[in-house]
């Protein structure tokens, strides 16, 4: 058997070693030697690809980070070749693309006989060779570096704050690639050179270079303060928009405030001690209310508005402060000193977090009680936390530490992803290893059902937050993370200008949804693009219909009318589509995104994770919001929200514990934590009564109304997986609805069974 390993460069030995096993099996093996370039040999690389019997993908993370290796998987999968992805390191299962995702993966990280015998026993069960379907899918083009692209948007005569931030992100993540680390820094130094950098952009670029020198420092970041901060709470206050500006040597250039991934601080810290000063408390009532539809009418426009009418999200006004009730008598009832309106309220007094809808002051969320000094250690996934937000956590710890815990320190341990986090917290509990008193990231749900995190019902009021987000972190009542901020998840969004030259409207029902994909194909646009053969994209609309992934007692409850309705209803999108050219079918993620960022997309469904891009690539004001169009049975897909979470491990002892769970709890409801981390960013605070007044977060709010939290799935990847192949067989007209539900029940049972005996 032929057999084709695709790799990355960094893996060699391990690579190596699997093809002298392969081999010793009796196979014929072929991988690159030279991984050059060019077009010639990435010709050749296709040209194995289509000899070869077997497609073995050396499943890294390093692998799974490489474009090249991305364009041969996707291109062996179109063939129709069996692909058998092979772990030579650890990865993180959830992060693995579609095509893999579904396939059994051979262990061979540690090679000994065992793994060998796997490997053998896994070649004997490869199912028959499909043939490669007539004509031939299109080539891939040679993954040529992006770094040349990069470097003609250095050049670019005007770039936005926005297209800074983009810019230098995209070469944050090239210069961790030893592959492309000595190019970007040579970029990162062009970058620097530009006189119209806004302020928080050049700080991280002089900060890059500082870190490039050849110093030997550990991952930790440690610090320990004294801090001389003032030990009251900050005002809880209307978070202020402010300008962030660099100045140039020949004149100063305005910056727009639009929301990025990035965070400012320095100068933005100053000013929003100046905001505190000035600004008035104002509330946001209803945010991201987990039951129901909205009838109404009140437009929802991120931007300025277009000319075309109907339901298009506008800048929506801020809302006015709630009256507070009139004192009704001279009587002190809540013993504050004062007789006055807010004796009406509960016994608050007139402190608190703000006035709520009742006009009753919104109890202060940091219980005032001193506890044992500590050097506490948090674990951190940095992909969702910047070297920005890394110091600004430290700060405020020690503002917390001057208030609660004098004397306390912080030292945080930083992890490229939360599944790394995960797997090294899991490994030194095995090896009987120190483990952190908190931990800060989106994978906390994995340690959930073992006993390993505390649960926050009886110490905290968990009603503060918002309950869909609390979803992800409850299990049989018991919520065992506070959230820092909600991820808004997938969201109608829409191109204003094509929208407005066509004459459209954007549309209420998914009925008309198809009308304008007709009305487009016929002038040569795309009316609406979408990924819905992914079982992420896919689960808001099994929600408009009703169904559920899990039953109170935690089982699962995938074979129901509901699950049947939703995948009739995908099954004719996507045909209609189709017959309408809206989009070639399948189209991938990257293909959608691709096509709406070049401006030939009216519509299409994706995540706040987007935007930032779509607005550099489009411009701000060309990019609209709004909630999802009406299902055939009348509601709206419920998009599912998920969130960043703090988490104290159990079996602390007390004392360290009750220290560590003080910050955490005063991280996930101090406003000004609160307000500084997500100032700049599209997540949406987690507590109400922070309030924001962006006009793009305010119509991700409302177009997320009704959305639904992601509850936490026992065996997660059962689920994941079968539900995917379950769409693919779907989509590829193997099965009808009825058997895609009773399909899926049946697989899922089947892998938990499975898991639990094994």
């Amino acid at each position: 058997m032929l057999i084709f390993i695709s790799y990355r460069k960094q893996n060699r030995p391990q690579v190596d070693q699997l093809s002298a096993d392969l081999e010793t099996l009796g196979n014929t093996v072929w991988f690159d030697n030279e991984l050059s370039g060019g077009h010639t040999w990435w010709d050749s690389i296709l040209e194995q690809i289509r000899a070869c019997d077997l497609f073995i993908f050396a499943l890294t993370e390093e692998a799974l980070a490489s474009p090249a290796c991305k364009l041969e998987y996707e291109y062996a999968h179109s063939l129709n070749k069996r692909i058998l992805p092979v772990m030579l390191g650890d990865v993180n299962n959830s992060l693995l693309p579609p095509e893999l995702a579904v396939i059994q993966w051979v262990d061979y990280r540690q090679r000994d006989p065992s793994s060998t015998l796997r490997l053998g026993r896994a070649l004997m069960n490869l199912g028959p060779a499909a043939p490669m379907p007539t004509p031939l899918p299109v080539p891939p083009e040679p993954p040529l570096s992006p770094l040349g692209k990069i470097g003609d948007q250095i050049d670019d005569p005007v770039l936005s704050p926005d297209a800074q931030r983009l810019l230098l992100s995209k070469l944050q993540d090239f210069i961790d690639d030893p592959d492309t680390r000595k190019d970007a820094l040579l970029l990162l130094r062009r970058f620097q050179q530009r006189e119209d950098l806004i302020v928080r952009v050049a700080q991280q670029i002089e900060a890059l270079l500082r870190e490039a020198e050849p110093v030997s420092a550990p991952l930790i970041v440690k610090t320990v303060r004294q801090p001389s901060l003032p030990s009251t709470q900050p005002a809880r206050t209307q978070p202020a928009s402010l300008p962030e500006t660099r100045p140039a040597s020949t004149s100063p250039t305005a910056a727009s405030g639009s929301p990025t991934w990035m965070r400012s601080r320095g100068l933005w810290v100053l000013l929003a001690v100046v905001a505190v000063l000035i600004a008035a408390a104002l509330i946001v009532p209803g945010l991201l209310r987990p039951g129901g539809d909205t009838t109404s009418s009140d437009p929802l426009l991120a931007g300025p508005p277009p000319t075309a009418t109907g339901d298009i999200i506008a800048a929506a006004p801020t809302d006015s402060p709630t009256a507070v009730p009139t004192a009704t008598s001279d009587i002190d009832s809540d013993q504050d000193g004062v007789p006055d309106a807010q004796d009406a309220c509960p016994t608050q007094g007139d402190q608190g977090a703000g006035i709520d809808s009742s006009g009753c002051p919104i109890p202060t969320a940091v219980p005032e009680q001193s506890h044992a000094p500590a050097e506490l250690v948090v674990w951190l996934a940095t992909s969702t936390f910047d070297e920005g937000d890394q110091a600004f956590l430290e700060e405020m710890a020690a503002r917390w530490a001057a208030d609660y815990a004098p004397g306390s320190s912080l030292k945080i341990v930083p992890y490229s992803d939360p599944g790394t986090l995960r797997d090294a917290y899991l490994t030194s509990e095995a090896a009987g290893s120190d483990l952190p008193d908190l931990i800060i990231s989106y994978s906390i749900p994995d340690f959930m059902p073992s006993g390993r995190m505390t649960p926050w019902n009886d110490l905290v009021d968990v009603n503060v937050y918002n309950q869909a987000v609390l979803e992800n972190m409850r299990i049989d009542g018991l919520v065992y993370g506070l959230p820092l901020w909600i991820d808004s998840n997938l969201i109608l969004i829409y191109n204003v200008p094509l929208m407005n030259e066509i004459g459209f409207e954007v549309p209420q029902t998914f009925d008309r949804v198809f009308e304008i994909a007709k009305e487009a194909a016929s002038s040569g646009q795309i009316g609406f693009a979408d990924y819905f053969n992914s079982t992420f994209w896919f689960l808001p609309i099994a929600y408009g219909y009703g169904a559920r992934i899990i039953d109170d007692s935690g089982n699962f409850v995938l074979d129901t009318r509901e699950w049947e309705d939703a995948y009739a209803f995908l099954l004719d999108m996507v045909s209609t589509l189709k017959d309408e050219s809206a989009v070639p079918m399948p189209c991938e993620y990257d293909c959608v995104a691709t096509a709406f960022s070049e401006g030939r997309v009216l519509m299409t469904v994706n995540g706040h994770w987007a935007l930032p891009e779509f607005q550099a690539a489009l411009g701000a004001d060309a990019v609209g919001i709004a909630r999802w169009p009406l299902l055939p049975n009348g509601e709206r897909p419920r998009s599912l929200v998920q969130g960043m979470f703090v988490a104290v491990p159990a079996g602390l002892p007390e004392e360290r514990a009750a220290t560590a769970r003080s910050l955490a709890h005063w991280i996930t409801t101090d406003d000004a934590f609160i307000t500084q981390i997500t100032a700049e960013s599209i997540h949406l605070p987690a507590v109400s009564y922070i309030p924001f007044d962006d006009p793009l977060r305010t119509a991700i709010s409302a177009a997320l109304e009704n959305s639904a939290g992601l509850p936490y799935i026992p065996g997660d990847g059962c689920f994941w997986s079968t539900l995917q192949t379950t769409l693919d067989r779907l989509l590829a007209g193997e099965i009808a609805p009825e058997e895609a539900a009773k399909l899926t029940q049946a697989a899922a049972d089947d892998c938990i069974a499975a898991q639990q005996t094994g």
